[in-house]
């Protein structure tokens, strides 16, 4: 995985910011798939690639507001807002204040700079990890359907909630083949892509709907901890490190978390996350 393609996407953001941005654009520089590019964005930068465009072109026209004589509705239009009402929303958002009170400069406010992606030399670390090549399984659970990357980092921990603690879990946890659930994304067009929290299991048919996961190798990590920290932590650690520095690469397929039986909030407590490869 070749890391300057993610800095070839930020400068393709900077050149194009007053334009709309495609993520099929955005993909063919990374050479990725969009959904392979907005999962590994949000990974290495901790912010879904969809948000970052937003205030990158939120920050840019900063520099209108303050050192031109541009009207607040000609620089609306030139960031891509659909008038001055959207614009002001935005800046209330962001800033706390109106785009009237950022020119008057009334209020001090804070640009989000462009973010550049360095290979950085760390201390060796070890990553506990196996391989595992694996013939097709079937997944039953319950499902959300995102559109993107934004969408499914803001709900999932809600959908979650939600669920645990149910009589639906108990229900999915008779089902399971072993003692553990899973959470699976499943991509499935362009962007867009399925999350479920499921169990895999030998009953079929069964109550909840079920997904057949094709064969595919899987690199499993072991992230130590409480959840969710210990996996973002080592699913960062995996992209930003292991990763560019191995043979493999990621592939558009099923990831998931696998969640043995057990306090998840223990400092000891393993989860294992399993990242398609080739």
């Amino acid at each position: 995985m070749n890391l300057q393609r993610f800095n070839d996407v930020l400068h393709y953001i900077e050149a194009h910011i007053t334009e709309t941005i495609a993520i099929d654009d955005l993909a063919r520089c990374a050479m990725l798939s969009p959904y392979n590019l907005q999962k590994l964005f949000t990974v290495l930068t901790g912010i879904p690639l969809g948000e970052y465009i937003r205030r990158r072109k939120l920050s840019r026209s900063l520099f209108e507001l303050l050192e031109t004589k541009q009207s607040i509705l000609d620089i609306a239009l030139q960031y891509g807002y659909a008038g001055p009402d959207n614009y002001t929303k935005a800046c209330k958002k962001y800033f706390g204040c109106t785009p009237s009170d950022i020119r008057a400069k009334r209020q001090t406010v804070s640009a989000f700079p462009k973010l550049s992606i360095h290979v950085q030399i760390k201390g060796g670390s070890s990553m506990n990890y196996r391989v595992e090549q694996l013939d097709a399984f079937q997944v039953v659970g319950v499902k959300e359907s995102y559109a993107s990357m934004d969408e499914g980092v803001e709900k999932i921990p809600a959908f979650w909630r939600q669920f645990s603690g149910t009589d639906k879990e108990q229900q999915l946890l008779k089902e399971a083949s072993d003692d553990a659930m899973l959470g699976l994304c499943i991509p499935t067009e362009d962007t867009a892509y399925d999350y479920v929290i499921g169990v895999k299991t030998d009953n079929t048919p069964s109550s909840f709907e079920s997904w057949t996961i094709p064969a595919s190798k899987w690199l499993v990590f072991e992230a130590v901890g409480p959840v969710p920290t210990a996996i973002q932590q080592t699913t960062r650690e995996i992209f930003e490190s292991f990763l560019p520095s191995s043979q493999y690469e990621f592939t558009q397929a099923p990831d998931f978390e696998r969640y043995p039986n057990g306090d998840v909030t223990a400092q000891d407590y393993v989860t294992e996350i399993w990242i398609p490869v080739k």
